[in-house]
């Protein structure tokens, strides 16, 4: 029979972009602030019932939490601080980051860049907390490219 030609190497991949949500959004933060008088630093927890009738008294959050009943942006954060609470304790319920990874990873690039065979690392801080394609906090989203990338929040 005929050879079958070798199916050619795979791009190599070039770029890797870190995208760092440094801050909450200003919805996130009045969910954070509401709450925190329900902690309970004993159980390090929260209530579940306690606290879905606090965010129902803050119109913002109830609005949100009624227009989209399925994929509420208010109940995934409450389900992501909650388990934060069990490893956190009340800090996970400050509404500035204490850790900037941003400034972490940026202080990494050559080793980053080493260590993966990447040679251009570009990190970035979320232009869009409310966006998770950017990353949540403590959670960055790594993209990587086979040649130059499209500016951030640009589809390739």
């Amino acid at each position: 029979g005929a050879a079958v030609a070798a199916a050619p190497p795979p791009p190599k991949v070039t770029h890797m972009r870190i995208v760092c949500c440094t801050r909450y959004t200003d919805a996130q933060k009045v969910l954070l602030d509401t709450l925190r008088p329900l902690y309970d630093d004993a159980t390090r927890s929260i209530d579940q019932q306690q606290a879905l009738a606090a965010i129902r008294a803050v119109p913002e959050l109830a609005d949100e939490m009624k227009k989209n009943k399925k994929k509420s942006k208010t109940m995934m954060f409450f389900a992501l601080v909650k388990d934060m609470c069990r490893d956190k304790g009340a800090a996970a319920l400050d509404a500035e980051i204490a850790f900037n990874e941003a400034h972490l990873f940026e202080r990494s690039r050559a080793l980053i860049a080493a260590v993966l065979g990447v040679p251009n690392v570009d990190v970035r801080e979320s232009p869009d907390p409310s966006n998770a394609q950017y990353g949540r906090p403590l959670a960055p989203v790594c993209s990587y490219f086979t040649a130059e990338p499209p500016p951030l929040g640009e589809k390739k």
